[in-house]
């Protein structure tokens, strides 16, 4: 890992941990009662004798990380701040992390202590509600928008589906969420109003605060508590291989977006809108930091070169969750700065094109957050990156730098240098780190150069008009029943090989990019990595990609493990397009519409395939000759991630939307990123 990338990680580490305080479980409150209480349940007046109750757990762990594992507690009960096994024998708990965050283990893992009966004693005004379902997390920076709507809940989505079997919205869902925070008392962080209305799709009560104050004279008995992160989660830096951890498999995340629109009333199904075409800049108030200064005459560019387009400024501290979801999913373009709010790109519509902006050209390493969550997004919206490249265009807010305790300890030459230059010292290391990560990126105003913004708003508008909706396969026509004599004694004279392959699948598809054939696309410690580079001229691209192609695939062998599969489009609106591997005989599965799989033969012979042999990233320059110059953008096209089986990730073809492009200021450049995690190096531009 590199010096940088390491500092990086435990910047943002100290930070969170600095915001939210450690983990740590607080001595039970022990009063003289019996064990006997009152239900709280309003629908029944039984009591609860917890002196006949025994907990269990259940772990689902992954070979090689046993702290990578999801657990189901059974009759666990919670008290105070406390998580409490009862045993009537001392038990050694299974640990496992309740955060992706590699810091300590009393911020990481799940703490649970383990008391008999005998040793639990309540106050004497304590009840006790049962609860049937529950699911406990461990928000890290709680008041973040992005972490907590693009990581948190995505992950609690795939946790209570994977263990729970709760995959779908339920407005009377049977499940409560417990916090694991610290006591939750005035002036600690809450959760954003927007994440407790999006929370409502996993469950409609409220959030259950370990330690808040409503429940000091209430207990829960727990009769299943699911918690733990697992060995697949989403999220930037600790779930693309760098712990051994993989991202969440696409099923899941579109699992998601479809339980959240269900709960909001947003269809995530929607298609780009073309006819008018909608340009939304999401900006912030001056106030805020982090605004676009003349967002003004980025607004006036954009509808001069652009008078068929519908062009709006929105800012975020004006509007509630629910509008910015609706601001996001009805856009074609959406323009933005870094910042919390890229969260909103989960919402954006199928073939939609987000443009990401980085202020500090030293820093254009930001721009790995947004890769990695296009990533793993299902719709895979495409990614344009800008980088302002003349640190005189941020304007730092003095204000909030020359109150900052890291900024007082800079010796006066160094504060001098910095004020002049616009640059972050290099040493020390913290002081450069905080400068970089803080100062340059929150503490700051752009005034962005229109003209290059300009280059990358034509190209998106261009994509924009470029994107296909996936089509629909046609039924075929009912073979007659009737045969010729001639044709049926060519079937019996057939090998018995070929007669058992009778079930052979027939589709037609226009395929607008040509992938290479697909691979891992990820480095993982007890696997390795394979990475194959192949290119394509833009004019065999353009000549062959308007070819339909008709594949008839016909197979007999079992499928084997670890193999590519081949995708068939389905009923659901928002699925992708047929897309075939090159080397079609390493397709082993055959994915049905419905999500699930079946196993088929290997296959036997495909017609009309003419993607490359080899390869796995196209660069393209808009059709010029290879090698020529131009100074307008070029688009690297990266192969998008796919399905994962037997622990490994394994690399999609092309869908024409997962896009990484990257442009300098004066020049036509590739900022070739590696996208699918091959290279995780952070360097700057």
């Amino acid at each position: 890992m590199s010096n940088h990338r390491r500092t990086h990680v435990w910047l943002t580490a100290c930070a969170l941990l600095a915001l939210c305080g450690p983990f740590r479980p607080s001595s039970l409150v022990l009063g003289a009662s019996g064990l006997t209480t009152a239900n709280a349940s309003p629908s029944s007046s039984q009591l609860v004798d917890l002196s006949n109750v025994r907990s269990s757990v259940e772990c689902v762990s992954e070979p090689g990380n046993p702290l990578h594992q999801m657990c189901t507690y059974s009759n666990i009960v919670v008290y105070g701040l406390d998580v409490i096994y009862l045993s009537d024998e001392p038990v050694e708990l299974p640990k496992h992390d309740v955060t992706w965050l590699e810091i300590s283990d009393d911020y990481k893992l799940m703490h649970v202590k383990v008391m008999s009966p005998a040793e639990l004693a309540l106050a004497a005004d304590v009840q006790v509600e049962r609860i049937n379902q529950a699911a406990f997390w461990f928000f890290g920076s709680a008041d973040n928008y992005y972490h907590c709507l693009g990581e948190y809940l995505p992950q609690l989505h795939h946790l209570v589906c994977k263990l729970l079997g709760l995959c779908t919205y339920d407005a009377g869902a049977d499940l409560r969420i417990f916090r694991l925070n610290q006591a939750h008392a005035p002036g600690a962080q809450a959760l954003p109003v927007s994440i407790d209305t999006a929370l409502k799709c996993l469950s409609p009560d409220p959030v259950l605060h370990l330690g808040h104050a409503a429940y000091n004279n209430k207990a829960f008995l727990v009769e299943k508590g699911v918690a733990g992160i697992g060995s697949e989660c989403r999220a930037f830096h600790w779930c693309d291989g760098l712990y051994g951890r993989r991202p969440l498999n696409h099923d899941s995340m579109e699992g998601f977006r479809r339980r959240l629109a269900a709960s909001i009333g947003w269809n995530s199904s929607a298609m780009v809108p073309h006819d008018p075409m909608r340009i939304v800049i999401f900006d912030r108030k001056l106030e805020s930091r982090r605004a676009l200064l003349n967002v003004a005459a980025v607004e006036a560019a954009i509808r001069t070169k652009h008078p068929e387009a519908e062009v709006q400024t929105v800012y975020g501290e004006d509007m509630d969750f629910k509008q910015q979801v609706q601001a996001a999913a009805s856009a074609s373009v959406f323009i933005q700065m870094h910042g919390a709010s890229l969260a909103n790109w989960l919402f954006l519509p199928q073939g939609a094109v987000g443009i990401h902006i980085v202020a500090d050209p030293g820093y254009a390493a930001l721009h790995h957050w947004i890769r990695e969550y296009v990533r793993d997004l299902p719709q895979a919206p495409h990614l344009l990156e800008v980088t302002n490249p003349d640190p005189w265009r941020m304007h730092v807010v003095p204000s909030a730098i020359l109150q900052d305790d890291v900024y007082l300890q800079l010796p006066e030459q160094q504060k001098r240098d910095f004020w002049s230059r616009n640059e972050c010292p290099a040493e020390p290391q913290l002081v450069a780190d905080k400068c970089r990560q803080v100062w340059l990126v929150k503490w700051m105003n752009l005034d962005i150069d229109v003209g290059q913004l300009m280059g990358y708003v034509d190209q998106g508008v261009e994509l924009v008009q470029q994107f296909q909706p996936p089509a629909l396969p046609q039924p075929e026509k009912a073979e007659p029943e009737t045969t010729s004599l001639a044709s049926a004694a060519k079937t019996l004279a057939a090998p018995q090989t070929d007669r058992e392959l009778s079930q052979t699948v027939r589709l037609t598809s226009t395929i607008t990019d040509i992938p290479g054939p697909p691979q891992l696309d990820r480095e993982f410690p007890q696997t390795g990595s394979t990475t194959n580079t192949g290119r394509a001229s833009p004019s065999t691209v353009q000549q062959e990609s308007k070819l339909p192609r008709t594949i008839s695939l016909t197979s007999s062998a079992s499928a084997s493990p670890g193999k590519p599969s081949l995708q068939l489009p389905g009923g659901l609106e928002d699925e992708p397009p047929l897309q075939l591997p090159s080397d079609a005989s390493l397709a082993q599965t055959v994915h049905l519409s419905n999500g699930t799989s079946q196993p088929q033969s290997t296959p036997q012979s495909i017609v009309e395939s003419s993607e490359p042999e080899e390869g796995n990233t196209l660069d393209l320059q808009d059709g010029s000759e290879e090698g020529s110059q131009k100074t307008v953008p070029r688009v690297m096209l990266a192969v998008g991630s796919g399905s994962r089986k037997h622990g490994l990730r394994k690399r999609r073809p092309l869908r024409g939307s997962q896009r990484a492009t990257s442009l300098s200021n004066s020049s036509s450049t590739v900022h070739k990123t590696r996208l699918e995690g091959m290279d995780r190096s952070r360097t700057s531009a």
